[in-house]
C-alpha cells in the first residue's frame, strides 16, 4: 500500500523482508522471493535496474537534502517511510496559526494528517506519526474536549472534521 501525504510517503508491504536477508544486508544485496516471477518482471519495462531500488532510494535522499528513507520490518510487515521535513514544520505551524493554538507536535501532526486525509484512522495516524495508538487516542481526546477536533459519524463509517476556532 502506498499512503501520499504533503510531508511524507509510506511505502508498507505485508509479509515483510525475506527471512534468510540479514538486517546488516539490506539495502547491500539483493534475494529474490520468488526467482521465477523475479526472472519474467526484470525482462519487461516494468524493472529498471533489480537490486538497486534501496541504494537508490538513499542517494535521491541524500541528493535532495532529505533525511534518510526509514525501513521498519516487523515480522509479518515491512514499511519505508520516506520524510520532507521541512514540509511538515511549515504545515504544522500554518495550521497552529491558523487556529490559533500552540499545539503540541503530536497534535499538530494529527491535525495536518486529518485535514488531508478526513477518514484517516488510529492505527494509520499512530504508523504515520510514530507513535502508540493510545497516545493518539489521547491527544484526540484533548483536541476534542479543546473544541478543535470532532468526529462526524461511527466510528467505522464516519470522519474527522478540524472545527475553527470562533473569533
Amino acid at each position: 500500500m502506498v499512503e501520499v501525504f504533503p510531508s511524507q510517503l509510506i511505502i508498507s508491504n505485508p509479509g515483510g523482508l525475506v527471512k534468510w536477508l540479514k538486517p546488516d544486508d539490506f539495502g547491500k544485496i539483493s534475494k529474490t522471493r520468488n526467482s521465477i516471477i523475479a526472472s519474467l518482471l526484470v525482462r519487461t519495462s516494468f524493472v529498471e535496474k533489480m537490486g538497486t531500488g534501496i541504494k537508490r532510494i538513499r542517494d535521491a535522499m541524500a541528493d535532495s537534502k532529505l533525511p534518510a528513507p526509514e525501513f521498519i520490518d516487523r515480522e509479518y510487515y515491512f514499511y519505508l517511510t520516506l520524510r520532507d521535513e521541512k514540509g511538515v514544520q511549515e504545515s504544522s505551524t500554518k495550521l497552529g496559526e491558523k487556529l490559533g493554538e500552540k499545539l503540541g507536535e503530536t497534535k499538530k501532526s494529527i491535525l495536518q494528517a486529518i485535514q488531508h486525509d478526513k477518514y484517516i484512522t488510529i492505527p494509520v495516524l499512530s504508523k504515520l506519526i510514530n507513535v502508540s495508538t493510545t497516545a493518539i487516542e489521547n491527544n484526540i481526546a484533548k483536541l476534542k474536549d479543546a473544541g478543535l477536533l470532532r468526529r462526524i459519524g461511527s466510528d467505522r463509517g464516519g470522519h474527522w472534521e478540524i472545527v475553527k476556532p470562533e473569533g
